[in-house]
């Protein structure tokens, strides 16, 4: 659990720090690898990730995610995506904001 939760870290310290400006091009291949990195650790780490969904439902965003991604173009469009999916998911754990710049 402590090496997944320090991937986590070391992923949104490295976006915070080599980050780009959120309407820059963002390309589908990147987002697709990003999504799918973000829907594992969501998987391993959350442990109450289907406390107020089914599998079935969380799934099913993830699955809608995942096609959403083909209408996407720029950092803002990926990370407003990732804000539904979290707030979908229900845990008032999470948390997802864009790095201060």
């Amino acid at each position: 659990m402590t090496k997944i939760t320090t991937l986590f870290l070391i992923f949104f310290i490295s976006f915070c720090t080599f980050g780009q400006s959120i309407d820059e091009r963002f390309t589908q291949k990147k987002m697709k690898q990003d999504f799918e990195i973000f829907k594992q650790i969501s998987k391993q780490t959350n442990s109450g990730l289907y406390k107020y969904r089914t599998k079935q439902q969380i799934d099913s965003i993830y699955n809608w995610g995942n096609l959403q991604i083909e209408k996407l173009i720029t950092y803002r469009d990926f990370y407003n995506l990732i804000c539904t999916i979290s707030n979908f998911e229900g845990s008032v754990h999470n948390n997802v904001s864009l790095p201060k710049i």
